[in-house]
């Protein structure tokens, strides 16, 4: 007997521009629960060239075959949680470990550029100090020019 699971569409974390932190937490989870995680960490290994795609045997072929449908069903999940101008990035990508990988790049670099800007607004904000020839109106629009900022 063959076991299919069907995924419900609205099961799917989508992600936005916004949203990268919490979709990857959700998508972890449900690649996990369909046992696709393994395919978007590791990827799908397959024979270097045609001879050694022949030097096969028919039951290596057969998992291949498997590992490349699981594969594929991991890209599809991957694709579906994607709103359109997102899914322009990984358009191309043939693996599910290639989708993720270009997403993790655009988006948690991104995440990670900002916490470091941040930081250093904080930091700027917390030494903002008023100089004793400074006019109150000049302090503060200082203050409210990193206060924007932020």
């Amino acid at each position: 007997m063959v076991k299919t699971t069907n995924i419900n569409q609205s099961s799917v974390p989508i992600l936005n521009e916004k949203n990268y932190d919490s979709w990857f937490i959700r998508m972890r989870t449900l690649l996990h629960s369909h046992d696709l995680w393994g395919f978007v960490t590791d990827g799908c290994l397959e024979p270097a060239n045609e001879a050694a795609m022949m030097a096969l045997t028919n039951a290596e072929r057969t998992l291949l075959k498997d590992k490349k449908k699981k594969d594929n069903k991991a890209l599809g999940l991957i694709q579906q949680s994607l709103d359109g101008v997102i899914l322009s990035k990984v358009s191309n990508a043939e693996y599910s470990k290639e989708a993720w990988d270009i997403l993790e790049s655009c988006y948690q670099g991104v995440a990670k550029v900002n916490n470091v800007k941040l930081q250093n607004l904080r930091r700027d904000f917390e030494n903002l100090k008023m100089k004793d020839s400074e006019t109150v109106d000049a302090f503060m629009t200082q203050v409210m020019s990193v206060v924007n900022q932020l």
